[in-house]
């Protein structure tokens, strides 16, 4: 304790605190999942075809390939009629409610998200269809990546009776056609274990840059951000709470060294602001 009673220039230790005794957060059974998966990812095992870096950083350029295409608009809430951010954060909070007492997999959470964000950045929909969406993108999700997706019924259990499974079938149909079948979404979480693998990342950097890049579900601005980015800018962000380092140089050599790709027109120094903010506002909220 009093190591992290050292940090408190920017007064995170009650936020690290929170994280790791706080069994009522909802994001709990997702960190405890993360962290747990990227440290088994993380110690990988003979036999394993991810044992060799070279192979991993073959399927890191493909997913690297991948992900601007997937990108969802940051700004879709300007072209939706009849729902707004408030609502989309209320529903998402709902999701990964629905996500935890499911059990599914973490790339089921993000997704959905992902499914969810894509459709609305193509598609107006009324706030009285928005559950409808959310609850058959986490469908389409769970027949992605689960190998026991949860069935429709569950799903109409789940939102209480509110939509029918014809309703589910029906916007089902609707998302495949409006995203033209492709749901091989790249995830921070493959960019994380990489990246956190290169720089032999110690369990302290891996809890809380996964906790960083979790706070980024909520937050559309965010949205415009690839994976890659946001996972390199959540690591440089942990080490710079655990090192106390100089904020003022943001040298990704020396941060993180060893990553040889950056995309120009993202700036990691930009998308690394935006996430020091939401992680000092959501440690702001909880005190209230």
């Amino acid at each position: 304790l009093n190591f992290y009673k050292n940090l408190d220039n920017w007064n995170f230790f009650s936020v690290f605190y929170y994280i790791d005794h706080s069994e009522e957060n909802k994001f709990w059974f997702l960190i405890k999942q993360n962290f747990f998966y990227n440290i088994k990812s993380l110690d990988f095992e003979k036999g394993d075809p991810l044992a060799n870096i070279d192979s991993f950083s073959f399927h890191i350029l493909n997913m690297k390939n991948l992900e601007e295409k997937f990108l969802a608009n940051s700004n879709y809430m300007k072209y939706q009629h009849d729902i707004n951010k408030k609502m989309r954060i209320i529903l998402v909070d709902w999701l990964i409610d629905v996500h935890s007492k499911f059990k599914l997999a973490l790339k089921t959470l993000y997704l959905t998200i992902n499914i969810f964000d894509r459709f609305l950045s193509k598609k107006n929909i009324t706030r009285t269809k928005l559950q409808l969406l959310g609850i058959t993108s986490m469908l389409m999700a769970s027949k992605y990546e689960e190998i026991y997706a949860p069935e429709t019924k569950d799903f109409v259990y789940i939102s209480d009776n509110a939509y029918t499974k014809e309703d589910i079938f029906k916007m089902e149909t609707f998302i495949c056609s409006v995203l033209k079948f492709e749901f091989s979404y790249p995830s921070f979480v493959g960019f994380l274990v990489y990246f956190l693998k290169k720089i032999n990342a110690k369990k302290d950097t891996v809890y809380l840059s996964m906790y960083i890049s979790e706070l980024t579900i909520i937050e559309l601005s965010l949205l415009k951000y690839p994976p890659s980015v946001i996972a390199i800018s959540a690591i440089v962000l942990a080490r710079k709470f655990f090192w106390k380092l100089n904020e003022s140089i943001f040298n990704l050599k020396i941060l993180i060294p060893k990553i040889n790709f950056l995309d120009k027109k993202f700036i990691p120094s930009e998308c690394y602001s935006l996430l020091k903010s939401l992680l000092i506002l959501n440690q702001n909220e909880r005190k209230k």
